[in-house]
């Protein structure tokens, strides 16, 4: 079940709890892993690198609250 701050910010206590909402934690060590290649192409360039639609990730902060962010792929830029 997802929580909210007393800032109105989304999060969950634990990773246990993402799961039974459906979600799947990814470790991410990468920038790249939030976007995709376009179609035919095998060279990696900022004009070929397409953001993921509706990616939705989660920040760990010093609380253990997994904080719930979104991507913009309108703008490649991360939100909230």
């Amino acid at each position: 079940m997802i929580h909210t701050d007393k800032n109105n910010f989304p999060y969950y206590s634990s990773l246990d709890e993402m799961k039974s909402d459906g979600l799947t934690p990814v470790k991410v060590w990468n920038l790249l892993q939030f976007f995709t290649l376009a179609g035919r192409r095998n060279v990696l360039t900022k004009t070929n690198l397409i953001p993921i639609p509706d990616l939705k990730y989660c920040v760990l902060n010093g609380e253990k609250h997994y904080y719930v962010k979104e991507l913009d792929g309108r703008y490649g830029i991360f939100l909230s």
